[in-house]
C-alpha cells in the first residue's frame, strides 16, 4: 500500500501498514534524542494530521530538553511534506501530492469587530449549517499564537449546551504571521451531532493555555490542558440550523 505518515493517534491503527511514519520526527526534523536530523522519506504520499497535533506538539517539545530547540519552524517542515488537501473528516485531515491547497470561504459573512484586548482580533465568520463548518476569520499580533485556545460554545435559547476546545493555530498551510489574515477552519460536526433539528447560537471564547502531554486509552500522545485563562469572547458569532 501507499506510505503514510501519521499522527500519534493514528499511528496504532495504521501499525499494519509496510511504510508508516510518525508525523513527530518529520515536525522535528531531527531523529530520537537528537542523535541527526531526520530526512522526511521520499516514498510518503500521504499524510494524516489530527487538528489538535500542534498544540500536542507544543506540550511535548517545549518540555523535553533534547526537542526544545527543535520546536520552531516545526508547521513548516511538517507542511512542506504534507502537500495539499484531499478530505477532512471531524479533527482529522488527509494531505497528499494530488490535492489542492485548501480553498477558503470567500468571505465572512458576518462581521465581528472584537478586540480581545491581546493583538488578536476577531474580524468575522462564515457558518455553513449544511457542512456543519465555521471559518473565523482573525487578524494576529506579534505575539505568540501557539498558547491560544478557542471555545466554542453552543445554546439555545440562553440555556449552554456544550463545548468544544480546538487550539487557535490548527492549520498546517494558513499563514499565521503578525498581521496576517489568519482564517481558522473549524469542524462543529462533533459539536453538534448528538442535537435534534433546530437553530443553535454559537458563541467563541478565546483562552491562553499550559498544556502537558498525557498518554490516552491506547497509550498514544494527546494534549491535556491545564491552567485555562479566559480572555473574553463573543456570546453569539452567528447560528448554525441543523
Amino acid at each position: 500500500g501507499a506510505a503514510v505518515a501519521a499522527s500519534y493517534r493514528l499511528l496504532p491503527h495504521l501499525s499494519s501498514r509496510e511504510h508508516i511514519y510518525s508525523n513527530h520526527y518529520i515536525f522535528l526534523g531531527v531523529k530520537q534524542f537528537n542523535a541527526g536530523p531526520y530526512e522526511a522519506p521520499e516514498d510518503i504520499e500521504y499524510v494524516v494530521f489530527d487538528a489538535d497535533d500542534l498544540a500536542t506538539y507544543r506540550a511535548q517539545f517545549t518540555n523535553i530538553a533534547w526537542t526544545r530547540a527543535h520546536y520552531e519552524g516545526g508547521r513548516a517542515r511538517l507542511a512542506a511534506v504534507a502537500g495539499g488537501k484531499i478530505a477532512r473528516e471531524e479533527k482529522f485531515i488527509l494531505f497528499g501530492s494530488s490535492g489542492a491547497q485548501e480553498l477558503r470561504s470567500s468571505g465572512a459573512e458576518t462581521k465581528i469587530g472584537f478586540d480581545f484586548g491581546i493583538d488578536i482580533w476577531l474580524d468575522g465568520v462564515h457558518i455553513d449549517s449544511d457542512k456543519r463548518t465555521m471559518s473565523l476569520y482573525w487578524t494576529l499580533g506579534a505575539e505568540k499564537n501557539d498558547t491560544k485556545l478557542v471555545t466554542v460554545l453552543l445554546r439555545q435559547d440562553g440555556e449552554l449546551l456544550d463545548i468544544y476546545r480546538t487550539p487557535l493555530i490548527n492549520d498546517l498551510h494558513q499563514s499565521a504571521g503578525p498581521s496576517d489574515e489568519y482564517v481558522q477552519e473549524i469542524d462543529l460536526g462533533p459539536l453538534v451531532a448528538n442535537y435534534q433539528a433546530g437553530r443553535y447560537i454559537i458563541g467563541i471564547t478565546l483562552s491562553e493555555h499550559d498544556a502537558t502531554h498525557v498518554l490516552d486509552g491506547i497509550r498514544s500522545t494527546a494534549e491535556h490542558f491545564t491552567e485555562l485563562r479566559e480572555t473574553g469572547g463573543v456570546d453569539d458569532v452567528g447560528s448554525i440550523d441543523l
